[in-house]
């Protein structure tokens, strides 16, 4: 929960929670400057949330709704009616591609865990997971950043653009501090983003500059035709690109066949 909170709430903004619920709802609300807007579950309703007072509770502020179900600490499940209800209130996004399942009777009692939701919860994880590590970076904190960008990896490993941020994250800290982790690091990122999409020029400069510029510190160490290819490949990607041209142009002087 901490990164989707992060991402979605800003101060004054409310979020609606279960109560008595898992600690950190009520914490990370308060944490990122959010309304704490508790929804009480009674043991009368089996510990359900109540849907007219969740009704009463969504204003024109709510920004964030956290079902829990099977609910931790007390067990309880939401039905399919529940669930129903709490997408037909009036303040709800009927156009959620989620909601739309429940809504048109696809996905059963279990429609919010079918795969292609879960694969976008990944998405929406790694973006907050992504953004976190952005801003710890500009704020100089270097071991969050650093969990971040690597979360938002891991949990999209096919989109290549969260291995590029990462990176570039490890390549800055890999030329502050001279580390050999944190090189080695940055050049398996980039190999991993040229993995994921080898039809955009960045990764292979990105490596190709990680190369060039920590080959002592590396494990990975490649043979100079081997950069020599990666420059000309990244230039045949963008040809018209003043500073994919500007790199090529860089690397083969540094490399001893500027032409």
């Amino acid at each position: 929960m901490f990164f989707p909170t992060l991402a979605l709430v800003q101060p004054g903004d409310e979020v609606i929670y279960p109560d008595p619920g898992f600690p950190i709802y009520e914490s990370m609300v308060g944490f990122v400057g959010g309304v704490k807007r508790p929804i009480r579950l009674r043991e009368e309703r089996e510990f359900r949330m109540d849907v007219a007072e969740l009704a009463e509770l969504v204003t024109d502020r709510t920004r964030l709704i956290i079902l829990n179900s099977p609910h931790n600490p007390t067990g309880s499940v939401l039905t399919r009616a529940d669930l129903e209800a709490a997408q037909n209130l009036p303040k709800s996004d009927l156009d959620d591609p989620w909601l739309a399942e429940l809504r048109e009777g696809r996905g059963g009692d279990n429609a919010l865990l079918t795969s292609a939701n879960q694969a976008r919860l990944a998405g929406d994880f790694a973006r907050a997971a992504s953004l976190y590590g952005e801003r710890s970076w500009r704020s100089g904190q270097g071991e969050p950043a650093a969990f971040g960008f690597e979360l938002a990896r891991r949990l999209q490993p096919r989109d290549w653009r969260y291995h590029w941020y990462a990176g570039q994250f490890w390549f800055a800290q890999a030329a502050y501090g001279g580390k050999k982790e944190a090189a080695n690091l940055a050049d398996h990122a980039f190999a991993a983003a040229i993995r994921a999409n080898a039809a955009d020029p960045r990764p292979l400069l990105g490596r190709l500059a990680t190369q060039l510029r920590f080959a002592p510190l590396l494990g990975d160490r490649q043979p100079t035709q081997v950069l020599r290819d990666w420059a000309d490949r990244a230039l045949a990607l963008a040809p018209l690109d003043s500073s994919v041209r500007r790199d090529h142009a860089a690397a083969l002087a540094q490399l001893g066949t500027a032409q």
